[in-house]
C-alpha cells in the first residue's frame, strides 16, 4: 500500500560517530515540539504524518503517525505509528524502546528493546524474539532524527548513525550537507540545509531540507525507489517552545498557514 512506502521519515526517513567522532551519543536536551507534514507518493497527496516530542520524568517519548487520506485510505492504507522511547541514564538520554505498527499488516509491526547494561537489543518480529549486540552509540529508526538535529546544531556536517532496524540487523546511515538553499514552505521563505544520505548502491536515493532558523527541524524529506517512485513529506505547521523568538532571531519570513505555497524553484 502506499502509505507503507513511509518508514521512519521514510519514516526511516530516513535517518553517530563522525569520522574520528567518540563512539558514544553527544548529551543532548531536545525540546517539546509538534509538526505537521503533507505525504505525498508520485506526486499525489495520500496522507497526513504527525510529529510529536514529549518530555516525561525520566526521559522522552518521540511519535510519528501517518493517516492515510483520499484514495490512500480508500485502498487500506489506513495507519502507520512509530514510537521511540528514551530514558535518562546518568546525565545522558539513550533509546529504550522502538516500536512500529501498521493498522493493516499486523506481520510488519516491530519491537526493539534496547538492553545497554548488556550492550545488545532484543528484536520481536512476525512472532519471532531475537538479541544481538549493539555499539554503544546505537539508534533506532526514528529517534536519529532526534540526533540528527542535534549534531547539526553542534556544526557537524557530515555523519554516520548506527540503527538497530528491528530484523536482527545493524544498518549504516550514512548522511551529509551537500548544500545550502532557500525554500519556500507553509512557514515562509526560508534557508534550508540540503542533506543526503550516501548509500553503497544509487538505486534508493534519500534527501532531507533541515531549517537552521527552526532548530534544524526537517521541512521537507524526499525517498526515491529503485521503480522511481518519489515519496515525500512537507511541512505544513510547527510549533516549538520559542518559535516566536526563533523567527524573529533568524530573519525567517512569515507566511499564513491557509495560503497556497509559493514556487521554490528560484
Amino acid at each position: 500500500m502506499l502509505i507503507a512506502k513511509i518508514t521512519t521519515p521514510v519514516m526511516g526517513l530516513l535517518f553517530l560517530a563522525v569520522s574520528g567522532a567518540p563512539q558514544s551519543a553527544p548529551v543532548f536536551r531536545p525540546q517539546p515540539f509538534e509538526a505537521q507534514f503533507a505525504l505525498e507518493v508520485r506526486g499525489f497527496t495520500v496522507g497526513e504524518t504527525l510529529w510529536r516530542l514529549q518530555l516525561v520524568s525520566d526521559g522522552l517519548i518521540y511519535e510519528a503517525r501517518t493517516e492515510a487520506v483520499g484514495i490512500a485510505a480508500m485502498l487500506g492504507s489506513r495507519r502507520v505509528v512509530e514510537r521511540s522511547e528514551w530514558k535518562r541514564i546518568g546525565d545522558d538520554l539513550k533509546p529504550a524502546r522502538y516500536r512500529y505498527e501498521r493498522s493493516d499488516r499486523s506481520d510488519k509491526n516491530t519491537a526493539v528493546v534496547f538492553d545497554w547494561d548488556n550492550g545488545v537489543v532484543q528484536n520481536t518480529r512476525r512472532g519471532q524474539t531475537s538479541r544481538m549486540s549493539v555499539p554503544n552509540d546505537t539508534l533506532d529508526k526514528l529517534g536519529y532524527i532526534l540526533m540528527l538535529r542535534e549534531d547539526l546544531r553542534a556544526g557537524m556536517r557530515s555523519f554516520r548513525y548506527h540503527i538497530a532496524d528491528g530484523k536482527n540487523r545493524m544498518k549504516i546511515y550514512d548522511f551529509k550537507v551537500v548544500g545550502e538553499e532557500r525554500m519556500n514552505t507553509a512557514l515562509g521563505k526560508i534557508k534550508v540545509l540540503k542533506l543526503i544520505r550516501d548509500r553503497d548502491d544509487d538505486e534508493r536515493e534519500t534527501t532531507i531540507w533541515v531549517a537552521p532558523s527552526l532548530e534544524f527541524m526537517p521541512v521537507r524529506l524526499q525517498h526515491r525507489e529503485p521503480d522511481g517512485d518519489d515519496v515525500t513529506i512537507t511541512i505544513r505547521s510547527l510549533s516549538l517552545k520559542s518559535m516566536a523568538e526563533i523567527r524573529s532571531a533568524e530573519g525567517v519570513e512569515p507566511r499564513t498557514r491557509s495560503g497556497p505555497l509559493p514556487d521554490d524553484r528560484h
